[in-house]
């Protein structure tokens, strides 16, 4: 099986939308800086940009598939080892 997924958004028009996103996504990324396990090669930068193949991109994709219970391929998966799971709670 297929275990690869990407992740596509859609262009946000309103000012407001983008405002949220980028607030979400800055969260997000100081989340990810607490959850890093003792790991200097993985930089996160706080700086609510998500670029395709890059680390936050790929521990995204890392947390979606926790999140439904799905494993990826090996070459996707190593980064996911880097960082601690999401807290549920």
């Amino acid at each position: 099986p297929n275990n690869e997924f990407g992740i596509s958004l859609s262009r946000m028009t309103e000012p407001a939308d983008k405002e949220a996103w980028v607030k979400a996504i800055l969260q997000y990324q100081e989340s990810l800086k607490s959850r890093l396990k003792k790991e200097p090669s993985i930089k996160i930068d706080v700086d609510g940009v998500i670029n395709y193949g890059k680390n936050t991109y790929n521990l995204l994709k890392c947390d979606v598939a926790a999140q439904l219970g799905k494993t990826l391929s090996k070459e996707t998966s190593e980064i996911c080892d880097k960082v601690k799971p999401i807290d549920p709670s």
